[in-house]
């Protein structure tokens, strides 16, 4: 089979990245960064006490970087690292509280992230331990499991992976609608991002859980402040 059945034929419908992922993501953080500092600017507020969330997130940016450092030699794209991009997820997550606040959303998706993470790095290694970039992995899990049994029992590496890039894009895609609009409610902005990524694959006991918590989520001020960007005058 070709790629995109290999890969966007299982269990979901939005294209699950091509050879260009990584650079998507370390794309959009520092693009979502840049965006960050600009906002912070309008705060004014001179504190410094939150620098350390600024240097999780450069480190955040590095990591990405990694996950996607090697080139293709037909035509020069980046190519997307499993492990490295598993990694970097599982760092993504360490700013969950800043973004969503310190509530049981956050604990819930967090967890999900760096458990669906870990379990797809650990089965990988024991099943492809010579699988180094995403597409690698997924035709060695096929050429094990075929698609259907992966599909039955999605206790699984892909699925897992599956999950992990979920979540990934959730946080990305929220941050990415919060500095793009001016509106000190951040309720919009984390509504549409779950609506887009996660939701269409959550029950409705987890979705309503989610609807609830969200109301829970810091304004746009408070948000940039806990991200470490409140000390720009």
């Amino acid at each position: 089979p070709d790629r995109s059945f290999r890969f966007e034929g299982l269990l979901i419908k939005v294209p699950l990245w091509g050879s260009e992922t990584c650079q998507m993501s370390t794309l959009k953080i520092r693009s979502s960064s840049s965006l960050l500092e600009y906002e912070s600017r309008q705060i004014g507020n001179n504190q410094t006490k939150f620098l350390d969330k600024r240097s999780e997130i450069d480190r955040t940016i590095k990591i990405f970087q990694r996950a996607s450092a090697e080139k293709s030699k037909i035509n020069g794209t980046p190519i997307p690292l499993f492990e490295e991009f598993c990694l970097a997820a599982i760092q993504l997550s360490n700013l969950f509280p800043a973004v969503l606040g310190d509530n049981y959303l956050c604990k819930l998706l967090k967890d999900d992230l760096v458990n669906n993470a870990n379990f797809a790095l650990s089965i990988s290694k024991s099943e492809s331990p010579n699988a180094r970039s995403v597409e690698e992995l997924l035709i060695s899990q096929l050429n094990i499991h075929t698609l259907e049994s992966l599909k039955i029992n999605q206790h699984n590496a892909v699925v897992k992976f599956l999950w992990t890039v979920r979540a990934v894009q959730f946080i990305l895609l929220f941050i990415e609608n919060m500095t793009s609009n001016l509106d000190e409610n951040t309720d919009l902005a984390v509504r549409d991002a779950y609506n887009r990524t996660l939701r269409p694959y959550h029950g409705w006991v987890k979705t309503g859980i989610a609807m609830m918590a969200f109301k829970l989520v810091p304004n746009k001020t408070n948000l940039l402040r806990s991200l470490g960007y409140s000390d720009l005058g």
